[in-house]
């Protein structure tokens, strides 16, 4: 169970207090940029924030701790019910601290349920172990594990157009390659490949390649082509920039710049995402995010 679950049902002010302590210590990269928003959108960014943190928490629980696998998801499911319900879960009983929050903020900025249970669709399919066979197939679990996150959070910022949605989703399966590319060595050890098997025997690597110490230097040609792919998603999206309201621009630009910052450091390394983490100092996050504050004066 996550965190969020640990605490007594909270009135809305202190859930919105709950939300903004739990994004400050658990969302790493994009806690900074929640910071350039206005203090409704943040909050409203923090309380959805901490619903995904709770899904997360779940797909990750162990086997052996977590609830039969068709019922790991229902605290998500519950806490949908509640935000969604006749009266906007007024005539529900809350089931967690995070509940009141997370249901004033769907409804002030109408974020449609459809992108949460994608979302959670995204997580079930994470516990499968499954492969994907062509890119085309990956992108279905991208599309479930971050472009409705992308969804989700231009309805927080506030847009115009479908072609927003559009583009959202093109940046949210560049976050979910670099994810990949960071995160493949600990995915690989949970049984999660998530690379192409098509892209995996172009480049003659084998699912043990992943496991190894260092990456063979046919493992760092495919991570090389799959960086490109993510690269040209990045540029692809660059127009969401400025489909956002206008006090949203640099929090969005911030989490841009979060990312790519990520995917250059691995090309940094020669793509060995086996020997280490990849990860930003805290240092590099507050250049990256000082660099996207001030392009945007």
């Amino acid at each position: 169970m996550s965190r969020a679950a640990e605490l007594p049902p909270l009135d809305v002010a202190s859930s919105y207090a709950f939300v903004r302590s739990l994004a400050r210590r658990e969302a790493r990269h994009f806690y900074f940029a929640f910071q350039w928003l206005t203090p409704e959108r943040r909050d409203g960014m923090c309380a959805v924030y901490a619903f995904l943190r709770t899904l997360d928490d779940l797909a990750d629980t162990p086997d052996e701790a977590a609830l039969a696998r068709t019922d790991r998801f229902a605290p998500c499911r519950e806490l949908l019910n509640f935000a969604y319900g006749d009266g906007g879960g007024s005539s529900a009983a809350c089931p967690s601290p995070l509940a009141p929050a997370f249901a004033d903020s769907v409804r002030r900025f109408r974020i449609p349920r459809e992108n949460f249970d994608e979302a959670i669709a995204g997580a079930e399919m994470d516990l499968e172990a499954r492969r994907y066979r062509t890119f085309g197939d990956l992108r279905v679990y991208c599309y479930r594990a971050a472009s409705v996150v992308g969804r989700i959070c231009i309805q927080v910022f506030g847009h115009r157009g479908d072609r927003a949605l559009a583009l959202a989703d093109e940046l949210g399966v560049a976050f979910q390659l670099t994810n990949i590319l960071r995160d493949l060595r600990e995915d690989a050890q949970r049984g999660r490949i998530y690379l192409p098997s098509e892209d995996l025997e172009r480049f003659g690597v084998e699912e043990s390649d992943l496991l190894a110490p260092r990456p063979t230097e046919r493992l760092r040609r495919l991570l090389a082509f799959e960086a490109e792919r993510a690269r040209e998603l990045y540029e692809s999206s660059a127009p969401l920039d400025s489909m956002v309201d206008h006090t949203s621009r640099r929090s969005l630009a911030g989490m841009r710049a979060m990312y790519r910052a990520i995917l250059a450091k691995i090309e940094r390394l020669d793509y060995d995402v086996l020997s280490r983490p990849v990860r930003l100092s805290m240092r590099e996050k507050i250049l990256i995010a000082a660099r996207a504050y001030f392009r945007l004066r």
